[in-house]
């Protein structure tokens, strides 16, 4: 095992069968004006994951956020052309829950879910994501089972979906993604080869200072970008 997995569990230690998995993915992806997904790469990511669950029988709960959105009126961030694609990629029915509230939830989890998983609307039109709000995530453990967590680029924020909820589940674990780069985050500190290059883009600075303190002392030098 990994050693930066030791302690955690992933998906594959859970038996699925007839259990309800509340699924925290990263599917926050880039589209156009007129709502056109233009990078459908975090979506593909996390099919891995989706199907294992499915294969082996769980109800599934798709969870994620998308952009910013200032409330739930702003519909330009609405998961429904997420969850469309998902269905064509899955060749399943995932139904859009518009009001994520448990009774409505729960109606479709104890119905029979014939090739069907449920996405939850962007969890940030619910301002209790963004601050770790208890309330909301007992509402989510009032019909999931299982937590699984596989949004790696979203693990680090103390929201709700990554925060509070695994909090209070007793199972939880995380997804093949996380897994895959955890094993490849391990790769980079562990005997790494040379000559060692870091290559670090993105257009927040603050996010890079932390990461170049870690790997200062591994590297030979250092290539920054910007977004």
């Amino acid at each position: 095992m990994s050693d930066g997995l030791k302690g955690i569990k992933t998906v594959r230690d859970f038996e699925l069968k007839g259990k309800t998995v509340f699924l925290r993915l990263d599917l926050n992806v880039p589209m156009d004006t007129s709502g056109r997904i233009t990078d459908e790469t975090r979506i593909t990511a996390s099919l891995p994951t989706i199907k294992y669950c499915f294969e082996k029988g769980a109800k599934i709960i798709i969870a994620s956020h998308l952009g910013r959105p200032k409330s739930a009126a702003d519909r330009q961030y609405s998961m429904e052309p997420v969850a469309a694609r998902l269905g064509e990629l899955l060749d399943l029915e995932v139904v859009l829950m518009e009001e994520p509230d448990s009774e409505g939830v729960k109606h479709i989890l104890y119905g029979p879910m014939k090739n069907q998983i449920i996405c939850l609307e962007n969890l940030r039109f619910d301002a209790g994501e963004v601050e770790n709000s208890t309330e909301l995530a007992v509402m989510w453990t009032s019909y999931a089972d299982i937590y699984i967590n596989d949004a790696f680029g979203a693990s680090h924020r103390a929201h709700a979906s990554i925060s509070a909820l695994p909090d209070m589940m007793v199972d939880k674990g995380v997804g093949f993604l996380i897994e895959k780069e955890i094993k490849m985050l391990d790769g980079l500190f562990d005997k790494p080869q040379k000559p060692y290059i870091a290559v670090l883009g993105g257009s927040k600075v603050s996010d890079k200072i932390p990461v170049i303190e870690k790997l200062i002392n591994l590297v030979d030098g250092f290539v920054i970008g910007g977004a």
